[in-house]
């Protein structure tokens, strides 16, 4: 059976793009495909999320592979180019795609690229205009129902703040100085934590403040949204393909001003409670089902029992 090798490099930080490779692999390998993660020598596995996913650390690549590559790791690309392997790109942030990835590739080197799969269609869609000459297909990323959903709600604000910390600073500042209540809220910013230790902070609380910046989609915003968080704040690009006036607080991105007054907005509606609460907290859990793990699955099947036969 030909097998599908998932390539994945510097797993050791926690991102969204290394846990969703190693969910297309795990899966697969369920549906019954010959799929494993190919861990290069010298790189470390994943440590902060659990997974079933089968890894192959150092090793050799058969020549009858089928190679996935991320979107932004050159020196892999670089290396695969010319090989005879047949090789996909899986394009999950068509920024860093372009300015780390496959766009610092050589011409002769891109040319050697003309498959790709896409977290969302967002990404799909810069891949047509930017690459005309290849093919891709859609596999959505996911907010996975089995992980991420409401607990006991808290007077807390989380936050992810890597992408943006001189923002998530200019915004905690300017809430304080704008917001006054009788409630205490709490902040709870979240930085290197385990899937599971995310999913128990967005479980508790109340408000999201989305710091999302340059997405190729935007999961931990929809992972919020899917555990009832009222959210409000940045969409980062990736995110406007499902944010909208009923489910979020959203502001042009930058903009941080408008992001403070928004996150007054969204405590303010949660103190208040009632109807207008629930009507947007229901607007986004019903946003965030909309990506599930079960549509993953049915258009993960799809694609690799169209390119690997039974």
């Amino acid at each position: 059976m030909t097998r599908i090798v998932y390539i994945l490099v510097g797993a050791s930080v926690p991102t969204g793009g290394h846990k969703m490779i190693l969910r297309h692999v795990e899966a697969l390998k369920r549906m019954g495909f010959d799929a494993l993660a190919h861990v290069p020598r010298g790189e470390a596995e994943p440590a902060w999320f659990d997974h079933a996913a089968p890894l192959q650390n150092g090793g050799e690549l058969l020549e009858t592979d089928i190679l996935v590559v991320p979107d932004d790791a050159f020196g892999v690309l670089k290396r695969l180019a010319f090989s005879k392997h047949r090789k996909i790109i899986f394009l999950q942030n068509h920024f860093r795609a372009a300015s780390g990835g496959v766009g610092r590739l050589a011409p002769a080197e891109l040319r050697c690229y003309r498959e790709f799969i896409a977290c969302s269609a967002t990404c799909a869609a810069w891949a047509a205009r930017y690459l005309p000459e290849s093919t891709f297909d859609v596999i959505p990323a996911f907010a996975d129902e089995r992980r991420f959903g409401p607990l006991e709600k808290q007077p807390v604000i989380v936050c992810t703040p890597r992408k943006r910390q001189l923002e998530a600073r200019a915004v905690i500042f300017m809430f304080s100085r704008l917001h006054r209540s009788s409630m205490r809220w709490k902040w709870s910013p979240i930085e290197s934590a385990s899937e599971e230790e995310v999913a128990h902070a967005f479980g508790r609380a109340h408000v999201f403040l989305s710091l999302s910046r340059l997405e190729g989609l935007g999961v931990t915003t929809l992972e919020a949204m899917r555990s009832g968080c009222v959210v409000a704040g940045f969409a980062g690009l990736g995110g406007r393909e499902y944010a909208t006036t009923a489910n979020g607080l959203w502001v042009d991105d930058d903009d941080c001003e408008a992001c403070a007054e928004a996150l007054v907005r969204a405590v303010k509606l949660v103190e208040s409670g009632g109807p207008a609460l629930e009507t947007m907290r229901k607007a986004a859990m019903q946003t965030a089902a909309s990506w599930s793990y079960a549509n993953f699955l049915s258009a993960l099947e799809t694609y690799w029992r169209r390119v690997v036969p039974p």
